[in-house]
């Protein structure tokens, strides 16, 4: 709803001169996920807006997150994006804890991170998941096909 609440309407649909209905534009997004993509009882990620390709080693960066929340996060829980590379390890990861998640609502979240000055370049893909602060242990992972949401880093100053 909060969304909504923060856009203008496209479109509103007059009955007898009286607003009747709203019809908005639904959120833009780079990538869209399978249906797969879902945490029961938690979130879907509906998809995920990358920065412009390529990006360099020590460059800040932001990933925006398009969620439908389906239930409450408990309070040990945060959301996790790890940064994979190409021997299937994270190199970096970025946690943080959503300012709201309300659930039957969608929401964008912006990830900003600053790339390590010595990451090697080569091909990343995203995780995204939950992370238990308490146990420090991942609780779940969004699937996302490792091909459907890939950043290229090069070296810096090229």
């Amino acid at each position: 709803m909060r969304y909504f609440q923060a856009q203008n309407a496209a479109y509103t649909v007059l009955v007898n001169g009286t607003p009747w209905a709203w019809v908005y534009r639904a959120p833009g997004m780079q990538i869209s996920m399978p249906d797969q993509a879902r945490i029961e009882g938690r979130a879907e990620l509906l998809g995920l807006d990358l920065p412009p390709m390529p990006v360099r080693a020590g460059q800040s960066i932001t990933v925006r997150l398009y969620f439908h929340i389906l239930g409450q996060m408990p309070d040990n829980e945060t959301w996790q994006v790890s940064f994979i590379n190409a021997d299937g390890q994270a190199s970096w990861w970025v946690r943080g804890r959503p300012l709201s998640w309300t659930p039957q609502t969608i929401v964008g979240y912006n990830v900003a991170t600053q790339l390590p000055g010595d990451l090697p370049p080569g091909r990343y893909s995203l995780q995204v998941g939950l992370w238990d602060e308490i146990g420090g242990q991942q609780v779940a992972p969004f699937p996302i096909p490792a091909s459907a949401a890939q950043l290229w880093v090069e070296k810096p100053g090229i």
